[in-house]
């Protein structure tokens, strides 16, 4: 009898264990899968370089809202994630920003928010970004 009961306590000792073991594995997948789909938002909401070329009001305006916006939705990082160092270089030299040239990414990304641009104004020196899709500055 001492036996039996041993053996049911056991058994309802490992039966807990797997229940939580799988609550764990179940949140920590529900957990990876809430990350991809951040990044995938994240992705969607991205201006192409493309549409900034396109965009023909003045300074670029529509162009400058849709990047404000999204930076103001998912935060300073999302600059280094979605783009480029080449697309990163080419927003920053849009917006007249002095580049260091071994910036990496991240450091791209959070240079747009320091100084005098902040995304306050659209982007100011865009002349050269031209609809043929020459990005190099013609000054």
């Amino acid at each position: 009898m001492i036996k039996r009961y041993a053996n049911m306590g056991a058994n309802q000792f490992v039966k807990d264990f797997r229940r939580k073991w799988q609550v764990k594995k179940v949140m920590a997948h529900r957990q990876m899968v809430m990350a991809r789909k951040d990044k995938q938002v994240q992705k969607d909401a991205k201006v192409p370089l493309e549409n900034v070329i396109q965009d023909n009001l003045h300074k670029k305006e529509t162009s400058h809202n849709q990047l404000k916006a999204t930076i103001s939705k998912f935060g300073d990082a999302v600059l280094g994630n979605l783009y480029s160092k080449a697309e990163l270089v080419t927003l920053s030299k849009g917006y007249g920003l002095q580049l260091n040239s071994r910036a990496n990414k991240a450091q791209l990304g959070k240079s747009r928010h320091q100084g005098k641009c902040e995304y306050t104004f659209p982007l100011e020196s865009c002349s050269w970004i031209t609809a043929t899709g020459n990005t190099t500055p013609t000054w």
